[in-house]
């Protein structure tokens, strides 16, 4: 642990010198343009010196994202866009008059007039037909793209259903719905499975199964632990003390056995 600090400090140490960002475009009195990396955006590790740039019409526009005459820049990476319309979103999205960009690569079909961020999210946007996680389209439906419960990245559509920003090709976006939301944010269910956290809970009775907080559930058959059944419990006289403890009649569970 000494020697970890004490690598930063150097690190740090050697660039403080210089008026210059920890990470991002530097455009060096020589007439270089540079891009530093940095972990964690906290410590700088390497600079990239950036040969296509064009010093002179080089127009920083964040810290990931940069432009010129020629090209667009995301980190030391240049690629083909429209200079004059290129504008970054963020840190990982931008556009121009003709595509969205998702760092530097292209999203298939997005609309650049009317793409948007979903509130509160990241990585997911949509525009006027649809929605995109990344650079993957996931829903050709945007209108009816909803989210279900608190969980970041959890939504269905009319024809996608994603759970903490994995699609799950297996589930009936038409029946697929969070059972009980004053329960738990966790457990969802269609016309065929049980899901937990979008993992299928095998065997699960779609009819009787009853989140009772978001560590512990049950069916007429069987009690849950997350995903997995508690052999050894009572479904009748089970029921939750805690976020992760529980008793039935016999003995007491925790999330941690």
């Amino acid at each position: 642990m000494i020697f970890f600090w004490s690598s930063i400090f150097v690190i740090n140490g050697c660039k403080s010198k210089e008026k210059n960002p920890v990470s991002g475009y530097i455009k060096l009195d020589k007439g270089e343009v540079i891009y530093r990396g940095a972990f964690l955006g906290l410590i700088s590790i390497e600079d990239y010196t950036i040969a296509e740039a064009d010093y002179a019409t080089f127009s920083i526009l964040n810290r990931h994202y940069a432009k010129d005459k020629k090209y667009a820049y995301y980190h030391q990476y240049f690629f083909t866009a429209d200079a004059a319309t290129f504008e970054a979103l963020d840190g990982n999205f931008a556009k121009d008059k003709n595509h969205v960009y998702f760092k530097s690569s292209k999203i298939p079909e997005a609309d650049p007039a009317t793409v948007e961020f979903l509130p509160r999210e990241g990585f997911l946007i949509r525009d006027k037909a649809r929605v995109y996680y990344q650079d993957n389209l996931i829903s050709r439906n945007a209108a009816h793209f909803a989210q279900l419960g608190s969980l970041h990245g959890t939504y269905k559509s009319t024809d996608v259903v994603m759970v903490t920003y994995n699609v799950l090709s297996e589930a009936d976006p038409a029946t697929f719905e969070l059972i009980d939301s004053s329960a738990s944010d966790s457990y969802f269910k269609d016309k065929r499975r049980v899901y937990f956290n979008g993992m299928v809970i095998k065997d699960a009775d779609t009819k009787s199964f009853v989140p009772l907080n978001n560590s512990f559930a049950k069916d007429k058959n069987r009690v849950y632990r997350y995903d997995e059944p508690i052999k050894e419990a009572d479904c009748s006289s089970f029921e939750v003390i805690d976020e992760t403890h529980a008793k039935d009649k016999f003995r007491q569970y925790s999330t941690g056995e």
